[in-house]
């Protein structure tokens, strides 16, 4: 049996539509990914990329299982009540009135540890959202968490990419796309398309936004095939973030994150997966939690425009914990 501690450097991930888990351990190492491009492993990179760590090596298939014990201390934090919540989504719309026209709202929901068996739970998440990237991290001093996203950041090799605009969620019983849902679609379609541009990347993209599922919940999705030679890393930091995970203008909606929202994302849409020289599978961090001791945080957000119902905002950000809450319950 494979023995962990949080002492231990190491990934394990599964790719979506596989059955596969790899695992990777080692030192991790911090770099600077806007002016770094040319690193080759596993990468995990936080909310606005200020810190970046990838762990190199030769990942092996997981056939056995794994003891891993991890004693992080909870840190001081207080959840945020629905009503402090819904006080703060109609601050967030009146913002959109001003200066931002989108911005993401997101927030921390706690689970208290009942079964401490971290492997087991995320051989759980791993068989139930086989569709999804599924890791589980350990970067010792920074912390240790697990997730199953289902968003592209960036995916392919030999010059053909692919990333995608994810946006507007609903229930898989109330799928009935609105002007809000649609408008944040194509928020996030025309900030990729004008990207690509800026950069003279050929690219080629879906007009009509195709409706997904990822677990419980149904989105808006535009596939972009991208046309390039520059490398992965530099197609991320062009990319990342997108107004699906922070919103419009950028740096406007940036700075009224980090005013407003009352706490720091830290790995929270931020970005993680493989990547080297001419190849990778990076997806943006979402349906993810933080692992304590006595504590699972689960991170939710979801999309604020001038069209958002506090209410309504509320319960996408229930429905989105439901993916990881089915799993720890």
């Amino acid at each position: 049996m494979l023995e962990l501690t949080q002492q231990d450097g190491f990934v394990f991930y599964q790719k979506p539509n596989s059955d596969i888990i790899y695992f990777l351990s080692g030192k991790w190492e911090k770099f600077d990914v806007s002016t770094k491009s040319n690193v080759e492993g596993f990468i995990v990179s936080n909310a606005n990329k200020s810190i970046t760590y990838f762990l190199k090596g030769e990942p092996r298939i997981i056939t056995t299982d794994c003891n891993i014990k991890l004693n992080y201390t909870t840190k001081p934090f207080v959840e945020l009540k629905k009503n402090e919540y819904l006080r703060k989504a109609e601050l967030f719309i009146e913002a959109c009135t001003k200066d931002v026209r989108k911005v993401i709202l997101s927030r921390i929901k706690k689970h208290r540890v009942i079964k401490g068996d971290i492997f087991q739970t995320y051989i759980n998440l791993c068989k139930k959202y086989n569709h999804s990237f599924n890791y589980l991290f350990n970067i010792p001093n920074e912390g240790s968490w697990m997730g199953a996203t289902p968003e592209i950041l960036i995916e392919g090799s030999t010059e053909k990419y692919t990333t995608v605009a994810l946006a507007g969620s609903k229930g898989l019983d109330t799928i009935n796309w609105k002007e809000k849902e649609l408008d944040e679609q194509q928020f996030v379609t025309n900030y990729i398309k004008e990207k690509l541009e800026s950069a003279s990347i050929n690219h080629q993209f879906n007009s009509t936004p195709e409706t997904v599922t990822a677990g419980n919940i149904a989105h808006l999705k535009t596939t972009f095939n991208i046309q390039t030679n520059k490398k992965p890393l530099e197609l991320a930091n062009l990319l990342h973030p997108t107004p699906a995970i922070c919103g419009l203008p950028q740096k406007e909606a940036q700075d009224y994150i980090l005013k407003n929202e009352g706490y720091n994302r830290e790995f929270y849409t931020g970005f993680l997966g493989l990547v080297n020289n001419s190849k990778s599978n990076l997806f943006v961090n979402l349906r993810c939690m933080q692992l304590f001791k006595d504590e699972y945080w689960i991170y939710v957000g979801g999309g604020i425009t001038t069209n958002s119902n506090p209410i309504n905002e509320w319960e996408e950000t229930e429905l989105k914990a439901q993916t990881l809450l089915n799993i720890l319950d």
